[in-house]
């Protein structure tokens, strides 16, 4: 079920009803419903997507990424 587009990226919600703002949180999402494992590449989409916007405070998918983070490593995410 599409929900809204956002660039050039489909966001639809989760079981959860976490909805990606755009790519690297779209990456992340998928990365965090997926078997664990190294994955340098994200690393390098983090830096693009940080390098590519003209402020990271107010950009939307950069946002929802740090709090995934966060909300990770303090607390966990339940699913």
């Amino acid at each position: 079920m599409l929900v809204a587009e956002h660039g050039n990226v489909a966001v639809s919600p989760d079981a959860h009803g976490l909805r990606a703002r755009g790519p690297l949180s779209d990456r992340l999402l998928t990365v965090l419903r997926s078997r664990p494992g190294p994955l340098p590449e994200l690393a390098d989409q983090a830096g693009q997507a940080a390098s590519g916007t003209s402020d990271s405070l107010t950009d939307d998918d950069i946002q929802l990424t740090l709090h995934l983070l966060y909300e990770l490593h303090y607390r966990g995410l339940a699913g």
